[in-house]
């Protein structure tokens, strides 16, 4: 199976099918789809929220998603 580069309507990047965490809401700080995720503050966090990157994981795992297949080209065997 080959997989294609999709831009994300979510974030704007690129991804092969996966998931992306902004196609779902943040656990942690409650920002919603689409939103970047916010400190105490609520000024932008400097990074994503792991909670949010395992939730979209997880629907990756539940939809049997193929990373080593989505990515091999770009995964270096030992490495």
């Amino acid at each position: 199976m080959s997989y294609e580069n999709i831009e994300c309507k979510y974030c704007g990047g690129f991804s092969r099918g996966d998931t992306c965490y902004k196609a779902v809401a943040c656990p942690t700080c409650k920002a919603g789809v689409g939103k970047s995720c916010l400190r105490p503050s609520a000024h932008k966090a400097a990074q994503i929220h792991a909670q949010r990157v395992a939730l979209a994981q997880y629907i990756d795992d539940q939809n049997g998603f193929d990373w080593k297949a989505a990515y091999a080209d770009l995964i270096k065997e030992g490495a």
